[in-house]
């Protein structure tokens, strides 16, 4: 998942808002996240992930490839950080400015 926006919780801080390109995220999985270069950058774990449907949020078990999502559990990435599993260090380009 290519993070492109991030929003911030006064319940569970920093949240990272993407679409999941492949595969699947549940709560309590642990990811990471790599920088545009490949490079590593965090390791989380997933502690809420939440689905927006109009102003409605909806908290979710699991999300899948095509869902946007909003997640919490990191506390330092960013936009144009790509979110994997452990020790893959897959980067989805984003278009630079």
């Amino acid at each position: 998942m290519l993070v492109t926006q991030t929003e911030s919780n006064q319940y569970f801080g920093r949240q990272l808002i993407g679409k999941i390109q492949s595969g699947q995220l549940a709560a309590l999985d642990k990811v990471c996240s790599v920088n545009q270069d490949g490079s590593f950058h965090e390791n989380a774990k997933i502690q809420r992930i939440v689905k927006k449907y109009g102003m409605n949020e909806v908290e979710l078990k699991r999300a899948y490839a095509g869902d946007i999502i909003s997640f919490a559990g990191f506390q330092n990435s960013t936009v144009g950080h790509t979110i994997n599993q452990p020790g893959k260090e897959y980067v989805i380009p984003s278009i630079p400015i």
